[in-house]
C-alpha cells in the first residue's frame, strides 16, 4: 500500500486458512488472553527500504466513521489491541516508536510484541 502516511506492502490472511495461520491465531489467544473468535484477519506488512507508517492510533477515534470496510468490519467493535510478530532484524532503523509513551521498540527477528 502506498499513500502519503504509510509506505509498505500488505495482505490479510484468514486466520483459518491453513494449519499455520491457525496455529498463530491459537498462539496469539493464548499469549493475549483474547477471544480470537472476535478478532480480525490477520494481517502481513513488508516496510523495506524507506518504508514507514507515521504517527497513528491502532484504533478508530471517536470523531472517526466507522464503515463497512473499516476495522469494524466484523461487527465487533474497535481494535483493544495489537500483537506484532517481528520476522527479521533490519540493519537499521524498523523501530516502532510509541510516541505518548515516549519509548520505542527495536525489532529483533522473532520478538513479538503487545
Amino acid at each position: 500500500m502506498t499513500a502519503s502516511y504509510r509506505i509498505s506492502k500488505s495482505a490479510w490472511l484468514r486466520n483459518n486458512e491453513n494449519p499455520t495461520t491457525e496455529l498463530l491465531d491459537r498462539r496469539i489467544g493464548m499469549m493475549t488472553s483474547l477471544d480470537m473468535g472476535r478478532t480480525e484477519q490477520l494481517q502481513i506488512g513488508n516496510y523495506g527500504i524507506g518504508g514507514h507508517y507515521e504517527s497513528h492510533y491502532d484504533f478508530a477515534l471517536e470523531n472517526e466513521a466507522i464503515t463497512e470496510t473499516s476495522i469494524n468490519s466484523i461487527s465487533n467493535g474497535n481494535r483493544i489491541g495489537t500483537v506484532l510478530f517481528y520476522l527479521s532484524t533490519p540493519e537499521k532503523g524498523g523501530y516502532t516508536v510509541f510516541t505518548d509513551l515516549k519509548s520505542v521498540a527495536k525489532p529483533t527477528k522473532n520478538d513479538a510484541l503487545f
